[in-house]
């Protein structure tokens, strides 16, 4: 019995390293022992990728996956066109969307962006950034959700700091 647990504890212990190290980015043994080296994959570009094994979800930008924190943030950004055949795992890790990131635009003007990385829909700015989308094929290509984009106060977006275009 006492063996059982040791065992039990060891694949335990051995499942949690192999999250760790698909979390990190660093390299993933697979199911049959051959070693997944994960890359930047710029072809992926604008695409919604899904873990067939955890069911994340990750926007790939500028070749790294960047990981959706839940449900509502990729209601809020996204359509619903997951392409499935591409395992996340082969695909180097880039920062996290922040989870109150929003689409949005001021108002009397057209342009869209990206409010990344701060805390903008809790009425301040929150060290976030705005990331113009260049044009609307970007728009569509990166898979924005054109029902998500909220109109701000251009009072406000104008204080927020400009980060890189969104192609």
């Amino acid at each position: 019995m006492k063996r059982r647990i040791m065992l039990s504890i060891a694949s335990v212990g051995a499942v949690l390293m192999t999250i760790a190290g698909s979390l990190n980015g660093v390299q993933i043994q697979s199911a049959n022992a051959q070693a997944i080296r994960p890359q930047p994959r710029p072809e992926l570009n604008g695409q919604l990728i899904r873990s067939s094994s955890t069911g994340a979800i990750f926007w790939v930008e500028n070749g790294l996956a960047r990981y959706v924190p839940s449900v509502a943030t990729f209601t809020r950004l996204f359509r619903e066109q997951i392409n499935t055949a591409v395992n996340p795992d082969t695909v180097k890790f880039g920062t996290p969307i922040a989870d109150y990131s929003i689409l949005a635009k001021c108002n009397g003007n057209d342009a869209i962006y990206l409010m990344d990385r701060g805390e903008v829909d809790r009425g301040h700015i929150g060290g976030g950034f705005k990331r113009h989308i260049i044009s609307p094929e970007a728009f569509h290509r990166n898979r924005f959700n054109p029902n998500g984009v909220k109109t701000l106060d251009c009072r406000f977006l104008v204080q927020v700091p400009t980060g890189t275009p969104i192609k």
